[in-house]
Order: structure tokens, then C-alpha cells, then sequence
């Protein structure tokens, strides 16, 4: 609807009560380049958001676990028939996914890549690549959260990730190691 509205009057109005939302604008985007309104080309952005939201589900079973657990969790993401029928008509599910799952895989990327800085010795060119995911990792949670407001249930997760690293790091300072307890 939007994506037609926005084409036909050639131009997105700054006047209306809210912000263009991501799908619309990438209707709109392919409707303008194809010179008016075309809904072949508005749908041409929804099998790129579904093979995005794929490639994003094996980037982060790969980066989370392995090689083979993201093709598997690609592969059952792919396959669910809940997401064939969404990516149909443009539900709003696939790119949140994809948004929220490439977030999710550049700040595990990140934060990993942190932490195997912290125990090596090149600790400007990891603290490069932890920058690099980070930013990365929140462009695509400001996308998400354009695209839909239930996106800030990530953020929600970041902090208890954050509150659990906390309390772990907390809990190893206090915990005599077994060469202390050894001294004794």
C-alpha cells in the first residue's frame, strides 16, 4: 500500500504522521526504478529478504556452534512452511529474522572475537574486526527496530547476556584458583 502510494506520487512526503517503514521503502525503491507502479518489481525484494534471512541463520549457527549446525538451522529455517507463507506475501517475520539474526551473529562475532583478543597478542587488528562486528551488528539492529518495534526484545538480550557476564566474571574473581588453595 505504502510502497504504491510513495510511487505514485513519485517522491516519499515528509508530511505524514509517521516514518516509511523498511519494506515499504524497498517496494518503493523497485517501483521507482521500474518507472511506475509494478507490483512484479515491488515483489521483487522478497526473495532476497528470504535468502537473506537464510544466509544469516547459517552464519550464526556456524559462528555460534559449527559448519554443520548452520546448515542445519538454515536448512530447517528455509524449509519451515510458516516462513515459505510469510515470504509469499511480504510478512514483516522475514526481514525481522533476517535483521534479528544478523544482529545476533555479528554481536556473538564480536564479542568472541573480543575475547580472543583479551588472550592474543595482535590486539589491534581483532580489536579492528570487534569494532567492524559491532557496528555492523548495530546497523542492523537500528534497521530492525525500522522495520518492526519488537526488534528491542534484542537489546533486552544483549543486557542479560551483559548482566550474566557480570555476575560470571564476579563470581571468578572470588573463587580462589587451585594453585591458591594449594599455597595453603
Amino acid at each position: 500500500y505504502e510502497g504504491k502510494l510513495y510511487t505514485l506520487l513519485g517522491y516519499i512526503p515528509n508530511t505524514i504522521s509517521y516514518y516509511p517503514q523498511f519494506l515499504p521503502l524497498q517496494h518503493t525503491f523497485l517501483q521507482l526504478a521500474a518507472g511506475g507502479v509494478d507490483d512484479h518489481a515491488a515483489r521483487a525484494v522478497l526473495p532476497w529478504l528470504h535468502l537473506g534471512s537464510i544466509l544469516a541463520a547459517y552464519m550464526l549457527g556456524s559462528r555460534l556452534f559449527n559448519r554443520r549446525v548452520g546448515i542445519y538451522v538454515a536448512a530447517i529455517w528455509a524449509l519451515y512452511p510458516h516462513v515459505g507463507e510469510w515470504s509469499r506475501y511480504g510478512d514483516l517475520e522475514i526481514p525481522v529474522a533476517f535483521l534479528f539474526t544478523g544482529a545476533a551473529a555479528f554481536f556473538l562475532m564480536a564479542w568472541r572475537s573480543d575475547q580472543q583478543s583479551a588472550a592474543s597478542t595482535q590486539v589491534d587488528s581483532q580489536t579492528l574486526y570487534t569494532r567492524r562486528y559491532a557496528i555492523i551488528a548495530g546497523l542492523l539492529l537500528g534497521v530492525g527496530m525500522w522495520t518492526k518495534p519488537t526488534m528491542g526484545a534484542f537489546i533486552w538480550g544483549v543486557l542479560l547476556l551483559a548482566a550474566v557476564e557480570i555476575i560470571r566474571r564476579g563470581v571468578q574473581l572470588n573463587t580462589p584458583t587451585l594453585a591458591g588453595r594449594l599455597k595453603r
